[in-house]
């Protein structure tokens, strides 16, 4: 850390790793537009914004955890966890059961 502050330290990195997500999802989006993609062309803000929110709460949630674990190691380790049962798996039950809930409202 250098003498810095561990506030300025870790909004810092923070920042950074935000930063670095945008430039490297804007690179992705310049890419697609010569696949000729016209979903794409029609509101490419939305789908940057899209693309732009995972990383973002990715990011943001990895640096929120960081402060739970007292072992950089452990915190390797459990961080995959943390990510299938948030990122994937809460997701999926909701959307099953809003699948079935849309189906038997319409019965």
């Amino acid at each position: 850390m250098v003498g810095a502050k561990s506030s300025s330290y870790f909004f810092g990195n923070l920042f950074a790793d935000l930063l670095l997500f945008v430039a490297c999802t804007g690179i992705f989006i310049a890419l697609l537009y010569p696949l000729g993609l016209t979903y794409i062309y029609r509101d490419w803000a939305m789908v940057l914004a899209v693309m732009s929110s995972f990383g973002f709460a990715l990011i943001t949630l990895t640096y929120l955890a960081s402060f739970i674990f007292k072992d950089a190691i452990y915190a390797f380790n459990k961080i995959g966890i943390w990510y299938m049962i948030v990122g994937l798996t809460l997701p999926l039950v909701f959307t099953i059961l809003l699948v079935f809930t849309l189906v038997l409202w319409d019965f």
